[in-house]
C-alpha cells in the first residue's frame, strides 16, 4: 500500500486495513504520513467491514431517537467457495486438533474494526471488547461440492461475536457465522439481520449479502463505486462515512 501511495497514486483496498487508528494505529501512521506526503489519498472500503458493517447499519441509526444498543449479524456458507482463504476455517477437522485460539485472533482482527467504528460513531467509549468463538461439528456426514466429504463429527461451522462494552453493558456487536451446508443443517443460523434497540427499535433483514453465484459483486462495488469519493478526498487517510455519499457508477 505504501508503495503505491509513493507512487502519487491514490489507493483503496478491500484488505481489512480498516479504521486502523484504533487497530493498528502504528500501520494508520504509516499510511497516513505516506498519502499525506504524496498529496494523494488511501480509503479502505469493502463489504465488511465497510458497508453492511459499519456503514448500513450507522445510517439506519439516523432513524432512532437513541440507541441503547446495535447489533449486526451475518455469515456466509462456504460449502461452494474454492477460494484458499477458506482452508483457514478447517471444515472436516477434528476440533479437538484444530488451532481454535489463532482462527478466533485473525478472525478477530479481520472484522473487529467495525465495532471500534460503529461505536465510536455513536459516541460511545468501550471500556472492554470481547470476542467469543463457537464451534459446530457436523451432525452427519456432508458432501458439500469444494471440499469432498465432511464426517459426522468434524468441525463444519463457526461462530463468532465481537462485542464493546460501556459500564459492563454490551452495547455494540458484530456476530458473523462461517459453516457449509447452510441449505442441510440450519445451526449455526445465518442471519442477515441489523437490530437497533432504541426508540424506535429497529430490525432490518438484508437478504443476498453474499451472493456466491455472481462472484462477490457486492464486496467489489463498495471499492469500485468509491472511486469518485477518493478521487476528491483530501490527502490522507480518510474514511468512506466522512466522504459524500456513494452511488453506483454508471
Amino acid at each position: 500500500m505504501v508503495k503505491v501511495l509513493n507512487a502519487k497514486k491514490n489507493c483503496i483496498t478491500t484488505i481489512p486495513l480498516y479504521y486502523s487508528q484504533v487497530t493498528t494505529p502504528d500501520l494508520y501512521k504509516m499510511i497516513n504520513d505516506a498519502a499525506a506526503k504524496n498529496g494523494v489519498t488511501f480509503m479502505p472500503s469493502g463489504l465488511l467491514p465497510g458497508f453492511y458493517a459499519s456503514h448500513l447499519p450507522l445510517y439506519l441509526c439516523n432513524l432512532v431517537d437513541h440507541v441503547d444498543q446495535l447489533t449486526v449479524q451475518s455469515g456466509e456458507d462456504d460449502q461452494n467457495n474454492t477460494s484458499s482463504w477458506v482452508k483457514v476455517f478447517g471444515y472436516g477437522m477434528d476440533p479437538a486438533k484444530f488451532p481454535q485460539d489463532k482462527l478466533k485472533a485473525g478472525i478477530a482482527a479481520y472484522y473487529i474494526a467495525a465495532v471500534y467504528e460503529m461505536g465510536d460513531r455513536l459516541g460511545l467509549k468501550f471500556d472492554d471488547v470481547k470476542v467469543t468463538h463457537e464451534v459446530f461439528t457436523a451432525p452427519q456426514d456432508l458432501h458439500p461440492k469444494a471440499f469432498g466429504l465432511i464426517k459426522k463429527g468434524t468441525m463444519m461451522g463457526h461462530r463468532f461475536t465481537m462485542s464493546g462494552y460501556v459500564g459492563g453493558e454490551k452495547k455494540v456487536s458484530l456476530i458473523y457465522v462461517h459453516k457449509i451446508c447452510n441449505d442441510i443443517v440450519k445451526k449455526p443460523a445465518i442471519d442477515n439481520h441489523i437490530y437497533i434497540a432504541g426508540i424506535p427499535t429497529i430490525d432490518v433483514e438484508v437478504q443476498n449479502m453474499i451472493p456466491l453465484e455472481e462472484s462477490y459483486v457486492t464486496s467489489a462495488a463498495p471499492s469500485v463505486d468509491v472511486i469518485p469519493q477518493c478521487v476528491e478526498a483530501p490527502a490522507g487517510y480518510q474514511h468512506v462515512l466522512d466522504q459524500p455519499t456513494m452511488l453506483p457508477l454508471v
